[in-house]
């Protein structure tokens, strides 16, 4: 099974979940799935996450976020972070970690036979007042403190403009069954 992290998952009201490090885990199909339970930085805190990675288990997380970009999918491979948040301040360091970790080379960057990309993070109130190519709401954040934490983080973006929202989780599902096999 693998872990899939959506940093905003529609429609999760409807789905049976519970909580682990103020964040839902649904298992959908054969994947587990985490997202948050509120949109607020300390959701993104070291220690949430160290507790679904010691919780879960898994040494690799697979993000999804919607981008704004013509691809459908696109690999993130990369980041700009003005959000205006950093989830490491005032929380590093955490367990036998560093306090100032080199978050240079945090993403997977295997081919997967898409397009692959740096994005801009520019928080969830920016977002929806720009229209620049290949930006996200808040996958920097999540990024840095999983891979922080431990996580091999691979990213993905998701095109909300050609993914219909009902069709959201399922159509990212189906491409996670193809990089699993990859």
């Amino acid at each position: 099974m693998s872990l899939v992290y959506f940093v905003k998952l529609p429609n999760v009201s409807s789905f049976r979940k519970r909580t682990i490090g103020n964040h839902y885990y649904i298992t959908y199909k054969k994947h587990r799935i985490i997202t948050p339970c509120n949109l607020d930085i300390k959701t993104f805190s070291p220690s949430n996450f160290n507790i679904i990675k010691d919780t879960l288990g898994e040494d690799h997380l697979i993000v999804f976020e919607k981008i704004k970009n013509p691809n459908k999918f696109i690999q993130i491979i990369d980041h700009i972070n003005k959000t205006g948040h950093n989830p490491l301040v005032g929380n590093t360091p955490f367990k036998d970690k560093p306090r100032f970790p080199d978050i240079s080379n945090i993403y997977d960057k295997k081919d997967y036979g898409i397009n692959q990309t740096e994005c801009t993070s520019v928080g969830f109130e920016m977002y929806n007042k720009l229209n620049n190519i290949n930006i996200t709401e808040y996958i920097s954040v999540v990024s840095i403190v999983g891979s922080y934490i431990g996580w091999k983080i691979t990213g993905f973006g998701f095109s909300d403009k050609i993914i219909k929202e009902e069709l959201i989780l399922d159509e990212c599902m189906r491409f996670v069954e193809y990089i699993v096999k990859t």
